[in-house]
């Protein structure tokens, strides 16, 4: 009997206990309270401060060598030893090859002789001069002069696109509205300006307009006139152009007299300008050009002869060496001073990066630090793939100890940058239509938000926006954690089964 009365005693402790365990339980996850303490976990609140905005747009590309160089071999001269090979680095004025001593001497005497030619020619050319009138080369109607007396011919040729304007088949044209009241080949009355009437006839009439031509003889370049059928329907007006343009220019000398008017009739033949300071011939301009090519083959070759053979221009890396089974005769270096990154971007930002903007590199492989690069090219051609475009930016960073080509680069290129901006988290705007505003007050009794302060907005990274009016230094704004709710986020009791979740 007294061990079943121990028994009950024992049953009777633990129905107490969880008794109190319900109700603890009960108290804890009481709904109201639940919803206030996630509330109040999920408040923030923070301080307008100023600090530095940058804006940057990030890509990754893969590192390789600047834009090979080419150091040919002058024509005529022979290599007697290649003494790098392919992947040697090399410094300025390094030897590459050595070459032959006959190969040199050759050379240098061809390349006289071919100077003391071209002196010859020019000396001949020298007296010559170009022609001091400006012809016509066809025959037509002068309708417009551009050139005038005093003017460089250049100077009138830039500004007009030539000197003088010819109309070659001795019609004027004028476009009017299409018109179902002519047909092509009927005859058509002209107005001019001054109230006289030419005939004219429909050279055109289709859905791009009506096209009536009259004589060239007379009317005027750009003057109005008016249309009509021969039976007086008007049909329109407007302005008359030449229908068969030419246009006679030149290129040098300075015009001392104007030959020819406005509505002369000029052949072939016929002078149209007197010009003077023609200088030499363009046969003796283009002589002292080739002259000049040759003094500087001259002064290569005499390099070459005292360097005893090929140097490399700048320090680099041997890409390839002449082959004359392949018939190149050249070397090709890469220049060690910089190296590129070509990066992809998006549509949506290639139009804030520009040439000569600041990117930071960053190459994991050759070191945690970044490296400073340049914007050096954008592709304006992009390229589009599952509806996207984009478009290749490519980026020069100086060359680093550990950086080789092929090793992946991250790239931050900065687009935009303000210091001293007012500052505060993004997650803490409001929208409501057009307007932005921030809540700068808080009752933790009631979890409300007051004082809805309306805010300007300036720079942007995704984190923190540049406030520009409506909040100064210091004030401090409240807004709701903006992390979407999951199953872990969700008040407790909603995660419970119908008897409750306790193991």
């Amino acid at each position: 009997m007294k061990k079943k009365k121990k028994s009950g005693l024992i049953w009777a402790l633990i129905a107490v206990i969880a008794v109190i365990a319900v109700g603890a339980v009960l108290l804890f996850f009481r709904p109201g309270q639940g919803a206030a303490q996630r509330a109040a976990a999920d408040m923030r609140s923070a301080t307008a401060e100023t600090g530095d905005m940058t804006i940057t747009v990030s890509a990754s590309g893969a590192l390789q060598m600047a834009a090979a160089e080419d150091v040919a071999i002058p024509e005529g001269v022979e290599l007697d030893e290649v003494l790098v090979e392919q992947g040697d680095p090399v410094g300025q004025g390094d030897l590459l090859a050595t070459v032959t001593a006959d190969s040199i001497h050759s050379a240098l005497a061809d390349v006289n002789d071919q100077i003391s030619a071209a002196n010859s020619r020019m000396a001949q050319l020298a007296d010559a001069s170009e022609s001091a009138y400006i012809q016509a080369g066809v025959g037509g109607r002068v309708k417009a002069i551009y050139g005038a007396e005093g003017q460089a011919v250049s100077e009138a040729a830039l500004e007009y696109g030539g000197l003088l304007l010819l109309s070659l088949d001795g019609k004027m044209a004028v476009t009017l509205p299409a018109s179902d009241q002519v047909a092509v080949g009927d005859s058509v009355t002209v107005t001019r300006s001054d109230d006289s009437t030419k005939t004219g006839t429909v050279l055109k009439n289709d859905a791009d307009g009506l096209v009536v031509t009259l004589t060239d003889n007379g009317p005027m370049l750009g003057e109005k006139v008016t249309v009509a059928t021969s039976e007086g329907t008007a049909l329109g007006s407007g302005t008359l152009s030449v229908n068969a343009p030419m246009m006679v220019t030149g290129y040098r000398g300075v015009i001392t007299d104007v030959l020819v008017e406005e509505n002369d009739y000029v052949y072939a033949s016929t002078s149209l300008f007197e010009l003077t300071a023609l200088g030499h011939t363009q046969a003796y301009e283009e002589q002292l050009a080739q002259r000049q090519e040759l003094a500087d083959r001259l002064a290569e070759l005499l390099q070459l002869e005292r360097d005893g053979g090929i140097i490399a221009p700048f320090d680099g890396t041997v890409r390839s060496v002449p082959d004359s089974g392949l018939g190149t005769n050249r070397f090709t270096l890469s220049p060690n001073g910089d190296m590129t990154v070509t990066v992809e971007v998006d549509e949506l930002d290639v139009l804030s990066i520009q040439e000569g903007q600041e990117a930071d590199v960053t190459v994991a492989a050759a070191g945690d630090g970044s490296f400073t690069g340049t914007v050096a090219a954008i592709d304006p051609f992009g390229s589009s793939a599952n509806g996207v475009t984009k478009y290749s930016v490519k980026i020069t960073v100086p060359r680093a100890e550990g950086m080789l080509p092929g090793m992946n680069a991250s790239v931050e290129i900065v687009v935009d940058r303000k210091e001293g901006c007012l500052l505060i988290p993004e997650d803490a705007l409001n929208q409501s239509g057009t307007t932005t505003f921030v809540y700068t007050g808080y009752d933790p009794e009631t979890d409300t938000y007051t004082e809805e302060t309306e805010v300007t907005t300036g720079l942007s990274d995704g984190v923190y926006v540049e406030i520009t009016a409506g909040l100064t230094q210091g004030a401090t704004v409240y807004y709701r954690y903006a992390e979407a709710e999951t199953e872990d986020s969700a008040a407790p009791w909603q995660n419970m089964g119908p008897w409750g979740n306790f193991g």
